[in-house]
């Protein structure tokens, strides 16, 4: 546990996750223990899609159908513009415009599924089992220890946990200052992300949504910037 004082820190969720809602996102730091007995989908076999390459795939078709309708306003408001039809070309290019900002949308949604789909899909269908006795196991998730240059330890029992004391120790307001985002959001703001996990400490919500690994480069890169030495490890 921490050496330092503690904070006001609240792990956001306030309604018990449903994973039969269509946007529920399954939490990167499960306790040591949960879902070890429960039943699990075989392992995928090698060259099988994985939930994540579908997905991936599903964006790039959304991306590409995009990219195929707004060519065809554009050549269909050019050919409207030829014929002086200024109505109809005008209206084909308000369309093409609304399309195209459509396509940003998704091009950003892509971007940011490639980000979470590495620790949340890879990690758990992949790396996360094993075989003990013939049994299938999840693997306790990684944590993270984070060392401050006046001996100062912050090791909480999840790697979001330690990261959020982490932040707050160095100043929420100095690291709300360097501008970073996770996710198009901000990583530390007053407003929680829609649908990102994020850890409520001292009046501020923090972006956790992104593997320990991430975590841990990105306390390192802060502790640069602002001129605080830092060391962070993972732990199995």
């Amino acid at each position: 546990m921490s050496d330092n004082p503690r904070g006001t820190f609240t792990p956001v969720h306030g309604v018990l996750p449903n994973p039969s809602e269509p946007d529920w996102d399954e939490p990167t730091d499960l306790g040591a223990g949960e879902n070890e007995s429960s039943p699990i989908d075989p392992l995928p076999e090698q060259g099988a899609l994985t939930s994540a390459d579908q997905l991936i795939s599903a964006l790039q078709t959304i991306k590409e159908i995009l990219e195929q309708k707004i060519d065809s306003l554009n050549k269909r408001g050019a050919e409207l513009f030829k014929e002086s039809n200024y109505a109809e070309a005008q209206k084909k290019a308000e369309q093409g415009k609304t399309l195209a900002h459509f396509k940003s949308k998704a091009e950003d949604l892509h971007k940011d599924w490639l980000f979470v789909s590495k620790d949340i899909f890879l990690d758990n269908e992949v790396k996360d089992y094993e075989s003990p006795n013939g049994m299938r196991k999840r693997k306790a998730p990684q944590k993270l220890i984070v060392h401050f240059e006046n001996d100062d330890r912050i090791f909480e029992n999840s790697a979001a946990e330690t990261f959020s004391r982490a932040i707050a120790k160095i100043g929420i307001s100095r690291v709300e200052g360097l501008g970073i985002k996770r996710l198009n959001h901000p990583l530390v703001s007053l407003s929680p992300p829609d649908k990102y996990q994020s850890n409520f400490v001292d009046g501020h919500y923090i972006v956790t949504h992104f593997s320990t690994e991430d975590k841990r480069r990105l306390l390192l890169e802060i502790g640069e910037r602002l001129g605080v030495s830092i060391q962070a490890d993972l732990v199995d």
